[in-house]
């Protein structure tokens, strides 16, 4: 192939007929109107929508193509690599006396005597062949015809802009959905291979602490130090094997009757501790003895456990802490409303997102895996609930969920 053609092999122009699917000789009928519209309103006894790779012209559709022309010919029979080569229309009266076309085989063997064609692009704008319109006869192509080819077109390049789209959509799709399964596989197995370490390392420190006594001052603190360590990393295991069991449950409806009024003191019994080393003043404030929802018992108890954690862990010292279960005919509505550090406007959203952690002066020191609220959101949505929050920087925050109300 000499120097002419090289626009032909573009490695982005063929990868985008690939990704079309434009490559391979098969008809397609979105276009089969269009070829038929150019054939009848010109007119012309042919016409067609036609790819151009860098071996072959492809018709993805066509009106009065001869057998054995009517998919595909060798690139040596094409008029449209010209249009493809100088990405501008080509308008041919007579082929015969034309310089471009007149020794092309086309001109006898597929008696293309007159001929016109407009560019087809996709909208990365990669040309990727022409809409041709062909007669077996010298014409002298009108100025109101050549309109016409070119407003042609453009409906084709809507076409094709579409197909685009919808290709890349199904990509990306997939490519999310492939990505998402190794995020939840490498999930899987780290949280599962590291806890055999972690059992080693427990007992180790176990042994190690047993010796405690004859070990220097210093090392007793290192201990004391590698021991938060690896409890902070069973967290963080415990956290990811409960969020895959939520995920493993989300396509299941929970079915049983809770009582948050009644679950809401034991949930509370669990941070009496955190609260009282902080001494903040936590308050439980229901509007009922009972308030029912259907849903899973143990999630709904970690969901509200989460938010209150969340609340004491982000309190200053001595602060306070207000828990609030209300509802009404149709709604339950769990509420925490803390005086605490408080999140910026912007980052609100990202705080559901998991392994988000908001980093300010006063929060940077604090440990978690980031997965909490995550979790929290999770839950709600598998129980069609919905969550609130309303927060200020320096101000506090007030945090929670609705969900619908079981009728008695």
């Amino acid at each position: 192939m000499t120097e002419r053609y090289t626009r032909l092999q573009q490695p982005l122009r063929l990868d985008t007929i690939r990704q079309l699917g434009f490559d391979e000789p098969r008809p397609l009928s979105e276009f089969d109107r269009l070829a038929r519209l150019t054939s009848a309103l010109l007119p012309v006894p042919a016409a067609s929508v036609t790819i151009v790779t860098d071996t072959r012209e492809i018709n993805l559709s066509h009106v009065g193509m001869r057998a054995p022309f009517q998919h595909s010919v060798p690139l040596v029979y094409s008029f449209a690599q010209h249009i493809v080569n100088d990405e501008e229309p080509l308008i041919i009266d007579d082929a015969r006396q034309h310089p471009l076309v007149f020794d092309n085989p086309s001109v006898d063997e597929r008696q293309m005597i007159a001929f016109a064609g407009y560019p087809l692009h996709a909208p990365n704008g990669e040309i990727l062949g022409a809409l041709c319109a062909i007669d077996h006869q010298p014409r002298q192509w009108t100025r109101e015809a050549l309109a016409l080819l070119q407003d042609l077109s453009a409906l084709v390049n809507t076409e094709i802009a579409r197909l685009y789209h919808e290709n890349r959509n199904v990509a990306m799709r997939d490519q999310i959905g492939f990505l998402e399964q190794m995020r939840s596989e490498m999930i899987h197995y780290a949280a599962h291979d590291l806890r055999n370490p972690l059992s080693i390392l427990y007992g180790y420190l176990s042994l190690m602490q047993l010796d405690q006594e004859q070990l220097p001052e210093r090392f007793a603190h290192y201990l004391e130090l590698m021991e938060q360590a690896a409890q902070k990393m069973q967290r963080i295991i415990d956290d990811i094997q409960l969020m895959e069991d939520i995920e493993a449950s989300a396509d299941q409806m929970p079915t049983d009757s809770v009582d948050l009024a009644a679950l809401l003191p034991i949930v509370m019994r669990d941070f009496e501790h955190q609260a009282h080393t902080k001494q903040i003043v936590v308050t439980l404030s229901s509007e009922a003895d009972s308030l029912h929802v259907t849903g899973d018992l143990g999630q709904l108890q970690r969901a509200m456990g989460n938010l209150i954690s969340n609340a004491i862990t982000y309190t200053p010292q001595g602060g306070n802490v207000c828990i609030r279960l209300e509802g009404d005919a149709d709604t339950v509505r769990f509420s925490i409303r803390d005086d605490g550090f408080g999140i910026a406007q912007d980052v609100q959203a990202a705080v559901w997102r998991p392994f988000y952690r908001v980093r300010t002066r006063q929060t940077m020191d604090i440990d978690g895996s980031g997965l909490g609220l995550f979790m929290v959101k999770r839950i709600i949505e598998r129980h069609n609930g919905s969550l609130h929050m309303e927060s200020e920087v320096g101000q506090g925050s007030v945090i929670g969920f609705s969900l619908p109300r079981l009728s008695a």
